[in-house]
């Protein structure tokens, strides 16, 4: 299940309240990832932002500089956009 995959690749995933304008964030402290989702949020919002963060981790953009940041957000939606083609 779910939860299996998640600790399978050594992630944990919080619903925490954040400020309105921040839907979530993953972070990643050298061992294991942490993703934080808005609880705010309704179900579908939080699914489709745990979809964003987990991009994030299996494309390795924890890796990258600050000044890629941009550059990740783009490749995260291009491969959301291309990932609803097959669902």
């Amino acid at each position: 299940d779910f939860e299996d995959f998640l600790r399978f690749h050594n992630i944990n995933l919080n619903y925490v309240n954040l400020p309105s304008s921040v839907r979530g964030f993953a972070y990643y402290n050298g061992c294991s990832y942490l993703v934080v989702i808005n609880q705010k949020y309704n179900r579908e919002q939080n699914i489709k932002t745990t979809i964003h963060e987990l991009t994030h981790i299996f494309e390795n953009h924890f890796t990258y500089f600050n000044d890629a940041e941009e550059k990740c957000e783009e490749e995260v939606q291009r491969i959301i956009k291309d990932l609803k083609y097959f669902i």
